[in-house]
């Protein structure tokens, strides 16, 4: 078995192996990684042949993987041999050279960045009953016409998943709603077409979402009016996305959660779309209705964060007095009815299928109200199989992202850091575990060869300093902080001489920077998780960070949390990420150690991780 024929069906077969391998594909692509990047300097045959022996024994505990493997080998073997019997002619081109194939494996696990735009074209009215076209391609440069630009983020070498879909009473999708758009080396992609019929009058919405390796992107909103005859001249509304391709390549999660939300009549309403790009769960694009928002939504947020805040000191929202248990009651009840809230009779089902089968959980919305970590299920709907689970972001390696804006980076490697300590000497409580935090993050780096750029003292313009700098691949803060729900890019994190940084502060080249290093961003602060709407868009911290600036990771506390508590959870969540775990699982390590210190506290619950569940953090120049 030639060593290059075996590497060819290796990376022939790399978008199948998520589904080859399950959530074991998680695990073991580490190990195919570092194989690969030893490749990249092998220069002896030998040693070539070695490695690509050693990356095929990585599949033999997986029957599946193993014999799928066995046997694109085979058919390249036969290809080969066929070409040999007829004089040699073409066998270059039908078996690539090693340089090619390195090449191609690079491209894999860490593409090189290009920049593309998604060509989008679609009726800006239609006929209810009439037949409608919308095409999307991928271009090089923007179309002329284009009316919007949103940069989204793919890999070179790979492919996009394109999803139309609409609410079933508005359209109906005909044929396949969901396409594969190759992403191109030197060239425009041919465009795919969707085919979509108008079911009722009105400004109608359908939403295209974006994936690559399993996990959402981005997203493009399209409206189109939908009347009664057909109109005497009827107009196309170009649409244009600008893509920021490449990145290092993490295993899809088991499951994607889609949340959309609709505004209808005045009224908000949820929507869901179920998705296991590996296979872990039978969910492909699946559309499940969701619940009508009766209330304010932003009434809700923040009445719920003062119920919570409260049981932090052992209070009901009156300010009587609670003991442990009826604290963590208290927890449960908050749980059980946003579990029956959010999720419809549909979802609650769904809920049923995926709850023992899915791992890794990302919930990608593009809502700002809804604190998912605090879902706890329970079900008694039926008395044979009553469904009591933990919350959540304890059952699953759970992480969020913003529906719009790229993805969050598959691998963050850590060469430079920066934690900005400014807790002390303020008229604000002291905080006196920040030290803690920064002194941990100190013997981290030195540890692992990273240059620490922490600012001693932090002040104002010290940040400031870096943040127009650029290059850090680890923000990481230990400070007071607020939110401000009616302005929230206003909302503050206060410096070492009482100035405040704010969320608006992220602006401009500072977010140019950022979208660039991709770092991961801890904001160990009270309430810099949350977020509102701007005057257009979603505001607060995660916005600043995750949806403007497009960062690779973002953690931060949705309520005030207990200093002793906050550190336990970063030193945690740090540890775990330098013994190699993903980011999804370092967060549920931290939740778990900070539940096991104080389990009448809701501190472990009130981190909000932004990132892919499946991404890892790396600290100096270790793989």
């Amino acid at each position: 078995m030639e060593p290059e024929n075996t590497l060819q069906a290796l990376l022939a077969l790399w978008d199948e192996l998520p589904t080859l391998l399950g959530r074991a594909w998680v695990e073991l692509y580490p190990e195919v990684e570092a194989l690969i990047v030893r490749l990249q300097s092998a220069t002896d045959l030998g040693e070539r042949a070695l490695l690509t022996a050693e990356l095929a024994l990585k599949f033999r505990p997986y029957p599946q993987a193993r014999q799928r493997l066995r046997q694109a080998v085979q058919e390249i073997d036969r290809h080969r041999g066929a070409t040999t019997r007829l004089g040699g002619k073409g066998l270059e081109s039908q078996t690539p050279a090693w340089p090619d194939l390195l090449t191609r494996a690079r491209q894999l696990v860490n593409p090189p960045v290009v920049t593309r735009y998604t060509d989008i074209a679609a009726p800006r009215s239609l006929a209810v009953g009439r037949r409608g076209v919308i095409t999307v391609g991928l271009t090089r440069a923007p179309a002329p016409e284009s009316e919007q630009a949103r940069p989204l983020e793919a890999q070179l070498g790979q492919f996009l998943t394109v999803y139309l879909h609409s609410l079933p009473q508005d359209f109906e999708i005909i044929g396949e709603s969901v396409k594969r758009l190759p992403i191109e080396p030197e060239t425009d992609t041919e465009p795919t077409v969707f085919y979509i019929k108008g079911l009722s009058l009105g400004r109608k919405e359908l939403r295209l979402d974006f994936y690559q390796a399993g996990a959402p992107i981005g997203a493009v909103h399209l409206l189109v009016e939908v009347t009664k005859e057909t109109l005497p001249e009827e107009q196309l509304q170009a649409l244009t996305a600008l893509m920021t391709a490449g990145g290092p390549y993490a295993p899809p999660p088991d499951l994607d959660i889609r949340v959309t939300t609709r505004v209808q009549e005045g009224q908000t309403t949820l929507e869901y779309v179920l998705h296991s790009p590996n296979g872990a769960v039978e969910f492909h694009h699946q559309p499940v209705k969701g619940e009508a928002i009766k209330g304010s939504p932003e009434a809700y947020q923040a009445h719920q964060m003062r119920k919570i805040e409260a049981l932090a000191d052992g209070r009901d929202i009156d300010g009587h007095p609670l003991t442990p248990q009826e604290v963590e009651d208290k927890l449960r009840a908050i749980g059980h009815l946003m579990y029956e809230e959010l999720f419809s009779d549909e979802m609650r089902s769904a809920y049923r299928q995926f709850r023992d089968e899915a791992h890794s959980l990302q919930i990608t919305s593009d809502e700002p109200w809804i604190p998912w970590e605090l879902i706890r299920p329970y079900d008694g709907s039926d008395p044979r199989n009553i469904i009591d689970d933990d919350f959540m972001c304890a059952r699953f390696q759970m992480t969020r992202w913003l529906a719009g804006r790229g993805g969050g980076a598959g691998k963050i490697q850590v060469r430079r850091a920066v934690c900005v300590e400014a807790a002390q000497g303020l008229p604000a409580r002291p905080l006196p575990y920040a030290q803690e935090e920064q002194q941990h993050l100190a013997d981290l780096a030195a540890l692992t060869g990273v240059e620490d750029l922490s600012p001693n003292p932090a002040t104002g313009s010290a940040v400031g300093a870096l943040l127009d700098g650029g290059k850090i691949d680890l923000w990481h803060f230990a400070a007071h902080g607020n939110v401000s729900l009616d302005h929230p890019n206003e909302s503050a994190i206060i410096l070492a001489d009482g100035r405040a940084l704010r969320a608006e502060d992220i602006h401009g080249r500072r977010q140019t920077h950022i979208a660039c290093d991709k770092p991961l961003v801890f904001l160990n602060a009270c309430r810099v998780g949350q977020q509102g709407w701007s005057l257009t868009r979603l505001g607060g911290w995660a916005a600043a960070w995750v949806d403007r600036s497009r960062c690779g990771a973002f953690v931060g506390p949705l309520w005030s949390v207990n200093d002793r508590l906050a550190y336990e959870f970063a030193r945690i969540f740090y540890d775990t990420l330098r013994e190699g775990q993903t980011i999804g699982r370092a967060v549920q390590a931290a939740r778990e150690r900070v539940r096991s210190l104080a389990p009448d506290n809701p501190a472990w619950l009130a981190f909000s991780v932004y990132a892919h569940p499946n991404a890892r953090v790396t600290f100096g120049n270790g793989q």
